[in-house]
């Protein structure tokens, strides 16, 4: 009978989707996303949404944030995987991780002390909050919105547009495109590149060329 009751509610679990039960993010991520206490894994060509968009709830052993641009029902310290064509939206407090590869399109934003990678002609359009980091490579095309104290990288033939809030690094290496907005960029430019100002933006002209029309 215990046996019979056990694999019924298996069954019942495994019917509800999303993130699975009886962990840290459960409740906090919605579509095609399998869950440990802290990471979540987007299915292949699934499509994921991980923090406020998610299936609310509290945040249970996955914590909780008010960090930069943070509510206190965002996960924190967690690590969302979306890296095999996936579209996935993001939404997380303070030290979290997110991947994105594999002609994947990601959106959303976090907190202080993230780190989050682009790559693979993937498309996000991601902001963070401070000291943060933000990695764009393999032919993406990515907007980030940085905080203070931050730092993006972008290489691999892959275009940037980062705005800064405060202080923060750009470096783009001789094959990415690269432009920065904000008083407080410092854009280095890598190897056949000149530093210009396009108007308002620090921009990263490759030698030969010119401001962008």
């Amino acid at each position: 009978m215990r046996a019979i009751l056990f694999a019924t509610l298996l069954t019942a679990a495994a019917a509800v989707g999303g993130c699975t039960a009886h962990n840290g993010l459960q409740g906090q991520c919605s579509g095609d996303c399998s869950c440990t206490d802290t990471t979540c894994t987007c299915a292949n060509g699934g499509t994921c949404t991980l923090g406020s968009g998610g299936n609310g709830g509290s945040a249970g052993s996955g914590g909780a944030s008010s960090g930069d641009g943070g509510t206190d029902s965002l996960p924190t310290g967690v690590t969302f995987d979306c890296q095999h064509m996936n579209n996935c939206t993001v939404d997380c407090g303070a030290d979290c991780t997110s991947h994105c590869a594999a002609q994947t399109s990601c959106t959303g934003s976090c907190g202080s002390g993230c780190t989050s990678t682009c790559d693979g002609l993937s498309t996000c359009m991601q902001s963070t909050g401070t000291g943060s980091t933000a990695t764009c490579a393999g032919g993406s095309t990515c907007t980030m919105a940085l905080g203070d104290a931050s730092t993006a990288n972008c290489t691999g033939d892959s275009k940037c547009a980062v705005t800064c809030s405060g202080a923060c690094t750009v470096n783009c290496d001789g094959s990415a495109t690269c432009t920065c907005a904000g008083a407080g960029c410092a854009l280095s430019c890598g190897t056949g590149t000149t530093l210009m100002m396009c108007g308002a933006l620090a921009t990263c002209v490759h030698n030969g060329g010119s401001c962008p029309p």
